[in-house]
């Protein structure tokens, strides 16, 4: 982005994340008139290059999955997703980064999974939008993947990304949205914010508890998650009444089996 190289031409170049992109530089000045008209063509477009790197350092950004550009459309219809070519290969390629990304985090290979959730959480806020189910589950699959990193800080940062992501999509009384106050519980948790892990613990129970039936399982591993915060900050009478808690709950499930 510093000084442009002569002559005019089309020369590419290799962005952080490897991909490539276009720039064009400026003409070489051949006769005094020529040199007046290309200091005048360099004053005209530098506003507007200027404005086009800016984007583009913003959009490497997002693709190395930190910060964000701009918006489309939060929640992209079915037949956005699927009704043109370019439609179908945007959510092809999401699915795609993410079936592979999922594979490798499965195995244990993080480092190998990071870069393509990374793709994948580009690609699918661009096929299906920032606001859709899917693109909360990729955030929260590449929050996981970083917390499996040790990059506590940046995890939660997903994570919140996540939940807000569910609040929109699903509401604060749904499943899916208490998964991600979990998740995000589990970063601060790894950060030391334990008054936070222990709020967002007790707003996942609420919504579990609301249906023992199906999210029995989900409900008991809240409690034990909690009673772990608990025991690590020396709040010991706080566990117990928790154990016989989930006692009492697991007894629900075998009754009804």
């Amino acid at each position: 982005t510093r000084g442009m190289p002569p002559p005019l031409q089309r020369r590419r170049v290799r962005s952080h994340c490897g991909a490539r992109s276009l720039l064009v530089v400026p003409l070489v000045a051949v006769t005094a008139a020529g040199a007046v008209f290309c200091c005048s063509l360099q004053a005209h477009l530098r506003p507007a290059l200027g404005a086009r790197i800016h984007e583009r350092a913003i959009s490497t950004r997002f693709a190395l999955g930190f910060g964000d550009v701009a918006e489309d459309p939060k929640v992209k219809s079915e037949k956005d997703q699927w009704g043109t070519k370019k439609g179908q290969k945007r959510t092809t390629d999401a699915l795609g980064f993410f079936e592979q990304a999922q594979t490798l985090a499965k195995e244990g290979k993080h480092e190998e999974a990071l870069p393509l959730y990374r793709k994948a959480r580009v690609a699918m806020g661009k096929a299906s939008g920032k606001g859709s189910r899917d693109y909360g589950r990729v955030c929260s699959n590449l929050g996981t993947t970083f917390l499996e990193l040790g990059q506590h800080e940046r995890a939660a940062e997903l994570y919140t990304e996540a939940m807000d992501t569910f609040r929109e999509a699903v509401g604060e009384d749904h499943a899916e949205y208490a998964a991600a106050l979990r998740n995000l519980a589990r970063a601060r948790q790894a950060i030391g914010d334990m008054s936070r892990a222990e709020a967002l613990l007790k707003q996942a129970m609420s919504i579990y508890s609301s249906n023992l039936d199906e999210y029995n399982l989900e409900y008991r591993q809240t409690l034990r998650t909690l009673a772990s915060i608990y025991h690590a900050t020396g709040q010991m009478q706080l566990v117990q009444p928790l154990l016989l808690e989930e006692k009492r709950v697991q007894g629900i499930a075998s009754r009804t089996r």
